[in-house]
């Protein structure tokens, strides 16, 4: 026998009401509950208290009501208990407590859609109490509104014909960020959208909020009688539909990392953009924005990924971090080439090539501040970062003419090269300090094997979009095919799951920019049915090996790939793993050694994120 007593509360016309929901269930033989919606106001809801009696049939209960003289409105139906559990329930006052009123029905009431009139004095009353005490969510979404705008994300952002800056806010729930938002975005409509005229928000998400985006939508007609801020919320699939087009995204807490259709959404929310436009997306936690980059990388786009400076000195992993992250998207194709005049039309956009969008905001370069607040990716803790050695781009990329002609993978790839090439981030900085370790420290490189033709292959199993293609081939081009170890270099990249935008991108950007002697193809394939390309060299960056499942078989069949006097790398974040792959090598008779990257040299052994820290170095010197 099991009972439950749960309380909640819910806002009515502009004031917090309680409301009591008591339950008891027994596991046999049937559950019962009962629905009491309590009139009186938010500060007597220590008053209610829930008294069960025994648990022989019929399951005796006690409802007690507030005391009298309560200055509180009453809700308009009485209160009520259902059908099923009105024998077993006995609505009772308390000592100086108002009498209790109930009638039996059938089901739950369902909310109904509330005029505007009724809606307005809701969103009123909660703007007010939100501006005299705003709570940590209010003042995080400040302060994330600023960090934006330190960045340059709201600067020079494109209108429609009509000279509306249209903003879209995917998956919005109650949208109970619209006091901010709009008038943040209204004092700044000059700089933000030089020669827009006005606002047309719209809001959607899959599940209808009836009471909330009624009381938005009044509160916006109200605030804005001058009709210079529409706002339009209303129900839809972002699986299966886009937003229409906007200049402005703002998407707060996207559930990526619960899976299932979320890349289906974040991909159509990307489509809805027009070029010129911006999209943000805002996390809890550092591995949800992650995961977004990731997403959003899989669509063409390139992201960065700054942190709310509301949340400066908090621990990494603080819960209940309104939105701590943010993802802004610097470079995304395809974009919505132009955006019509009308509003909000329904619409499958069509999808056009356009060209490399600008990126956000300005890399800050030496002797420039820059922007308060904002986490500058530059070199960490005063490393230095050498640049990446490659090919000058053939003269039709090179030049304004011939980029008619480039593909949007390839447009793309440059310029998200170039970006990473002014600011590398920590794992680029750690994969180069992993590499140069792989030539002088380990001397992974020495003697390794060729084919006929004098050809060195390389094997990068589970590679998912192959982001080290810019900074690994053209350091194997260096030190590898320029130093005379080999006459060529061929590639081969596999993941379980294909990148349909990033593998032709990277296999079209390798011999516009390295030349004809370095290749490279990449493929979907289940390592754990089957094993990689044969290679002289193979590189695994991350194996998931503390995870279980199919690891193990897929570690040994990368390990029988490497060919007589290869040389087989594995790079982990954490020691844990390194000492798990080691086993697994161990295990199949391949002998091994763990090495620790240089870049980490004086760092904590417990701390997170260590992108590339280990080595497991099998076959050659240095195992």
């Amino acid at each position: 026998d099991v009972d439950f007593c749960v309380l909640g509360t819910q806002e009515v016309v502009g004031v917090c009401c309680p409301l009591l929901v008591v339950t008891m269930m027994r596991v046999q033989p049937r559950p019962v509950a009962a629905q009491v919606p309590v009139r009186a106001g938010c500060p007597m809801l220590p008053a209610f208290a829930f008294s069960p009696g025994t648990m022989a049939a019929p399951h005796p209960c006690t409802v007690y009501a507030p005391p009298i003289g309560v200055a509180s409105p009453t809700l308009a139906a009485p209160t009520v208990v259902t059908a099923a559990a009105l024998p077993a329930c006995t609505p009772a006052a308390a000592s100086g407590s108002a009498p209790m009123q109930y009638s039996a029905f059938s089901a739950a009431p369902v909310p109904q859609q509330r005029s505007a009139a009724e809606m307005l004095p809701l969103a009123l009353a909660r703007v007010g109490r939100e501006a005299a005490v705003p709570d940590q969510r209010n003042q995080a979404h400040r302060s994330l509104l600023a960090l934006l705008e330190a960045h340059g994300v709201f600067r020079d952002l494109p209108v429609d014909g009509s000279g509306l800056l249209r903003v879209g806010s995917p998956f919005c729930h109650d949208f109970f960020e619209a006091p901010q938002l709009l008038p943040f975005l209204m004092e700044r409509l000059a700089t933000a959208a030089p020669g827009a005229s006005g606002l047309a928000v719209f809001g959607c998400d899959s599940r209808p909020q009836a009471q909330w985006w009624s009381a938005w939508e009044a509160w916006t007609r109200h605030t804005y009688a001058d009709g210079r801020v529409m706002l339009e919320l209303q129900q839809r699939d972002l699986e299966k539909e886009q937003l229409p087009q906007c200049g402005l995204i703002l998407g707060l807490h996207p559930e990526v990392t619960n899976g299932g259709p979320w890349p289906a959404i974040i991909g159509n929310v990307l489509r809805s953009r027009v070029v010129g436009g911006r999209a943000i997306f805002a996390t809890f936690y550092r591995l949800e924005a992650e995961e977004t980059v990731k997403v959003c990388s899989s669509f063409g786009a390139a992201c960065e990924i700054l942190e709310n400076p509301y949340y400066a000195g908090q621990p990494y992993n603080a819960v209940g971090t309104f939105l701590r992250f943010a993802v802004v998207v610097t470079l995304a194709v395809p974009a919505v080439a132009r955006m019509p005049a009308s509003a909000f039309a329904t619409q499958q956009a069509v999808i056009v090539p356009a060209a490399p969008l600008s990126v956000v905001a300005a890399v800050p370069t030496a002797g420039k501040a820059a922007s308060p607040g904002v986490a500058v990716t530059g070199p960490l803790l005063g490393r230095s970062v050498p640049a990446i050695s490659m090919a000058a781009p053939p003269a039709a990329v090179a030049s304004t003419g011939g980029q008619a002609a480039m593909s949007v993978a390839l447009a793309t790839a440059i310029t998200w090269v170039k970006q990473r090439e002014a600011a590398p981030d920590q794992r680029d900085q750690a994969y180069l300090s992993f590499l140069r370790a792989l030539s002088t420290e380990w001397r992974v490189l020495e003697g390794l094997p060729t084919d006929a033709s004098g050809t060195l292959h390389v094997s990068t199993p589970f590679c998912q979009q192959f982001f080290e293609a810019p900074l690994l081939l053209p350091f194997l081009k260096e030190h590898v095919l320029d130093t005379g170890r080999a006459k060529g270099i061929a590639t081969f990249g596999s993941d379980v799951k294909p990148e349909p935008f990033w593998w032709p991108a990277w296999e079209e950007w390798v011999p516009c920019m390295l030349g004809p002697h370095v290749v490279l193809h990449l493929k979907a394939q289940d390592l754990a049915r089957e094993l990689p390309a044969a290679a002289g060299l193979v590189l695994a960056v991350h194996p998931e090996v503390t995870t279980g499942g199919p690891w193990p078989v897929i570690i040994a069949n990368v390990l029988r790939s490497c060919v007589p006097g290869g040389r087989c790398v594995f790079a982990t974040f954490y020691a844990q793993e390194a000492e798990e792959v080691a086993r697994i090598c161990r295990s199949v008779g391949v002998p091994c050694s763990v090495r620790e990257s240089p870049f980490y040299a004086g760092r904590p052994a417990t701390e997170v994120g260590t992108f590339l820290r280990f080595a497991v170095i099998a076959g050659g010197p240095s195992a």
